[in-house]
């Protein structure tokens, strides 16, 4: 499954768990953010470096940024 189809998923749930429309952009943006984080932490694997978790960092508060505005309005 590539990580637009599980971000999909994703969004999906939180729209469950917040009671939102799971059309809702934010929700879309915030489940495929987090869905390529982890797929980018998957590829590379045991080789991490500080500057590759850094990375999975700043993805997942861009992602996690989104989910807050869906559920704050």
């Amino acid at each position: 499954m590539s990580p637009d189809q599980y971000g999909v998923t994703v969004a999906r749930v939180s729209a469950i768990i917040y009671d939102k429309p799971v059309t809702d952009p934010s929700l879309l943006t915030a489940g495929i953010g987090r869905a390529e984080a982890m797929a980018y932490r998957d590829e590379i694997g045991e080789a991490m470096t500080d500057a590759d978790w850094a990375e999975v960092e700043c993805r997942l508060r861009r992602a996690y940024s989104s989910l807050k505005a869906s559920v704050a309005s």
